[in-house]
């Protein structure tokens, strides 16, 4: 008795083939659906490294439901990037000037001892989902 072994071969090519237009047309779906669509970057994306680092301290008192948790010292700004006093003043200032932060003035209304996050900042966390910012 005489065994014919069958030629699978057609048959793969013809599955490999169809697979193969398949993908590509998924693809073509693919690409009309996103197209023009851009992502939305969050908007502390746009900030620079230190300042979505201090936005990122500001969330953890947030969730640890700190008093006060947007106001922001020299002396934090000092323990959190390991800096002398003198910078991270400085680093206040220029976060002041760019719209960063508020200043908070003394009693008096003379001496500023410390910072707030500006409105603007405070409403982005508010509208923006906690676990977006923790990603």
């Amino acid at each position: 008795m005489v065994v014919m072994k069958k030629e699978h071969t057609p048959w793969i090519l013809y599955f490999v083939e169809t697979m193969a237009q398949a993908a590509i047309e998924l693809q073509r779906k693919a690409i009309s659906l996103y197209q023009g669509a851009t992502p939305e970057n969050p908007p502390w994306e746009s900030l620079p490294r230190l300042q979505q680092q201090v936005l990122t301290r500001l969330m953890a008192r947030v969730l640890d439901k700190a008093e006060n948790p947007f106001v922001i010292s020299p002396i934090d700004v000092s323990e959190w990037f390991g800096v002398s006093d003198k910078t991270a003043r400085e680093w206040l200032k220029e976060w002041l000037e760019s719209g960063f932060v508020d200043s908070i003035l003394t009693a008096s209304g003379q001496r500023v001892r410390s910072y707030t996050l500006t409105q603007k900042w405070i409403e982005t966390f508010s509208e923006n989902k906690r676990s977006q910012f923790l990603k």
